[in-house]
């Protein structure tokens, strides 16, 4: 099978849908490094710059939140999965784990929306699909698997943010079929402002131990660019295939890592992006 222009400009979007998690991730990095600014208020930061984007391009773009109310309850569970319960537990994951058990894990996200997609829409995956999720979960592991150490909490947090995430993105391409990506990602991003605002106003002190502009910038890419990116992908495709090439987003952050934290590229991180890479033509040329 050939891929056609529809295919391939759906494969981009969901290419730079990764690429935006990824720097999303080193700027998150970069901006909490040496911080104990708490997760909640770190997403609180993130959603300022994404909301006010996500708004001029819903003006820019004429939309109308004058949604039925199917429409918001499934976007503000969207929200809720993604952001409070994946997010959450990918974090508390992380601090009780080492990144090589918590990463492969949460990152096989596919597999969880190939099977609440069959589940709540009936929509069966393409095997091709399936085989391109394997290839990235095996790029994870061989990114990652240089950790030392292991606890069963932390590999059961990330289980359950690969489940969360999962359940979002499913039901995020639910809610699509009300909403264009530009009024989802509004409305979701300024769920999540509104849910942490007070948190916020609160605590600024603990917000001030952090480089702001970094956390702010990084969210502008990983919840308000990115998410766009994907969405549309998904309304030209489906949720698995979008969802294959986006979990991709950890070994190209690894690479990025490089030039904007100084970090050492190593072999394993080039074998990982190139499983990526085959992983992303498989769902492209076949999916």
């Amino acid at each position: 099978m050939t891929l056609d222009s529809r295919g391939m400009l759906w494969s981009l979007l969901a290419v730079a849908a990764a690429l935006l998690f990824a720097l999303a991730g080193v700027l998150y990095r970069k901006g909490v490094s040496g911080s104990s600014l708490h997760p909640l208020l770190a997403s609180g930061l993130r959603a300022g710059p994404a909301f006010t984007v996500m708004l001029l391009a819903f003006l820019a773009s004429g939309g109308s939140m004058a949604k039925p109310l199917e429409f918001y309850a499934v976007a503000t569970a969207s929200a809720v999965f993604a952001f409070f319960l994946g997010d959450s537990l990918f974090i508390y994951g992380l601090s009780r784990s080492p990144v090589g058990v918590v990463y492969p894990v949460a990152y096989t996200y596919p597999f969880p929306v190939a099977l609440f997609s069959f589940l709540l829409t009936g929509k069966t995956p393409r095997p091709a699909a399936l085989i391109a999720a394997a290839l990235v979960a095996i790029g994870m592991w061989v990114v990652y698997n240089g950790g030392s150490g292991y606890t069963a909490r932390g590999l059961l947090a990330g289980l359950g943010a690969s489940l969360s995430w999962g359940m979002g993105i499913t039901l995020a391409y639910i809610a699509l079929r009300y909403a264009t990506p530009v009024e989802l990602n509004l409305y979701r991003t300024g769920f999540l402002l509104a849910a942490t605002a007070p948190a916020l106003a609160r605590r600024v002190g603990e917000v001030r131990q952090a480089r702001v502009g970094w956390v702010m910038l990084g969210g502008l890419m990983g919840i308000g660019l990115g998410p766009l990116a994907l969405f549309t992908s998904m309304r030209m495709s489906d949720a698995v295939g979008p969802s294959v090439v986006s979990s991709g987003a950890p070994v190209f952050a690894v690479l990025l890592a490089a030039p904007i934290l100084g970090e050492k590229v190593e072999a394993r991180y080039l074998a990982g992006a190139l499983l990526v890479s085959v992983a992303t033509a498989v769902v492209s040329l076949w999916g």
